[in-house]
């Protein structure tokens, strides 16, 4: 049986043999075997951490995207004519949706074939990086154990549509929509408990050294986020220990996102090889997560397209999903079809506000765009205290961050608050304060639970914090064998096709 490195070195042989025209197809089929064998690593970090393959080689299935032959690394966009749907409209104005690809990048996005489907060289790349991070990260006294993965490393990693931008310009990109709620996200691998949290001490350490503003911790479930102030990015630490890098791109469920930076080298797994160099990213059921459509969205924005094989355009549900009067966003396929649509269209729909993901709205809060002048008073909307999104925009520090989030968590823990009658519990759904203040148990007088209803409140309500910092055990967001109830094609196509 070959081994994940020779089926990699397979992968980009293939690859290499491709003519610049070829469809994202011929790239599945040459990149089908690796998709295999990440199934079985996926299946080892889920079932048997301590498989030999998995403990010999920290970087297993990841390939140094700057060792990759130049001739690789060429871009092949989808064919502009390939297998073209046309739907026209009661007013006879009509459209055309490519038949497997959703979300079809507009002109601008699209790299020419032929092109480099990433920047140049190492130096280049770090170079953005310095530029998307405002340099926060420029003084850790060691990049030992930690990496940076996702949109952030792929932003730094993709060529500007202006090949000879300017750092001005690129900064501009990085600041535009597309990169606004963008983080820096920090990944943990390789230490103990106590070892990653004196590893988040010395990283909030190093940047409060490096950024002459003040800086606060936001705590929330499953992550502490550092911020400063605009335009410096919030870097965002996800509280779980993880083995290796490879573990840490497996549980990814975008292909263009599975980029890491280890301080010193970028690495992709092949199928985010695969989106970049075909500018599209695969459908796989199997890591579907609670905001999966919301992401492919978002990722298109950044020059990414959808590409499921067995979408069937002839028989989607036009009638109800183009229905100018939808009331609400539907989800699995359909979401993506209506987002489809709002990106042709972006005033279709009549009803239908910005998407803002796959919460409801009744359960959403977030600080309006404005923070930095609005009235603290009026930001809460809602009497469902379990969701705060804190917006990356001009106005925006550390200091306003810090009052709204104590704020918040006064309103939602008062006495006089009616959602709180007959609860004896607190709900804590983000903490503010220094690194250390956040890592320990912040709130002295929260209640803890009482009788066997109260325990099991607590299991029910994971979206709060209660005592002091802990590491995710498992990972409930990536579906995998013995995990949880898969959700099938069925599910999720269900509503977009005719019955």
């Amino acid at each position: 049986m070959a081994t994940f490195p020779e089926i990699i070195e397979e992968f980009l042989s293939r690859v290499l043999l491709l003519p610049l025209d070829a469809s994202r197809e011929e790239v599945n089929i040459a990149l089908a075997n690796c998709l295999h064998y990440e199934q079985q690593i996926r299946r080892w970090f889920a079932q048997h951490r301590n498989h030999p393959i998995l403990t010999e080689d920290p970087y297993l299935g990841l390939i140094n995207i700057f060792q990759v032959p130049d001739a690789v690394l060429r871009s092949r966009p989808r064919s502009d004519t390939e297998n073209m749907h046309i739907l026209t409209f009661p007013d006879n104005s009509y459209e055309e949706f490519p038949g497997s690809h959703l979300l079809p990048l507009q002109s601008g996005l699209v790299r020419p074939r032929g092109n480099r489907a990433i920047v140049p060289s190492i130096e280049a790349f770090l170079n953005n990086f310095h530029i998307f991070s405002h340099g926060a990260l420029s003084r850790l006294p060691s990049w030992e154990n930690i990496v940076v993965a996702g949109g952030s490393v792929l932003g730094c990693l993709s060529p500007p549509v202006n090949a000879s931008s300017s750092n001005m310009e690129l900064n501009d990109l990085y600041q535009s929509p597309a990169y606004w709620d963008s983080d820096i996200d920090l990944f943990i691998f390789g230490l103990s408990h106590q070892e990653a949290l004196q590893k988040m001490e010395n990283i909030y350490n190093s940047i409060q050294e490096t950024i002459p503003f003040h800086t606060i911790c936001v705590r929330r479930a499953n992550t502490i986020t550092i911020y400063t102030t605009w335009p410096v990015r919030p870097i965002q630490i996800i509280m779980r220990l993880y083995m290796s890098p490879s573990e840490i791109l497996a549980g990814f469920d975008i292909d263009c996102s599975c980029c890491l930076f280890d301080g010193q080298s970028v690495y992709v797994n092949p199928r985010a090889l695969a989106a970049l160099i075909c500018q599209s990213n695969l459908i796989d059921i199997s890591r579907r997560s609670p905001s999966y459509e919301v992401r492919f969205v978002k990722y298109s924005e950044r020059g990414f397209e959808v590409h499921y094989p067995e979408l069937n355009r002839h028989n989607i549900a036009y009638q109800k999903l183009y229905d100018i009067d939808l009331q609400e966003y539907p989800q699995g396929l359909s979401f993506l079809i209506v987002g489809e649509m709002e990106h042709k269209r972006p005033h279709y729909y009549n009803n239908l506000s910005q998407w803002k993901g796959r919460v409801p709205k009744a359960r959403r809060l977030y600080a309006p765009e404005n923070i930095g002048t609005a009235n603290l008073k009026e930001l809460i909307f809602s009497n469902n205290y379990e969701y705060i999104r804190i917006p990356h925009r001009p106005g925006v520090n550390s200091r306003i961050i810090e009052k709204w989030v104590k704020r918040f968590d006064e309103r939602a823990n008062s006495k006089y608050n009616l959602v709180n009658l007959n609860r004896n519990l607190h709900r804590h759904a983000a903490f503010a304060g220094t690194m250390a203040e956040c890592l320990e148990n912040f709130c002295m007088n929260c209640p803890s639970p009482q009788s066997a209803e109260e325990e099991a409140l607590v299991t029910a309500e994971p979206m709060y914090i209660r005592g002091p910092a802990r590491f995710i055990e498992s990972d409930p967001g990536r579906q995998m064998i013995g995990s949880f109830n898969p959700i099938t094609i069925d599910n999720w196509t269900e509503g977009a096709y005719r019955s």
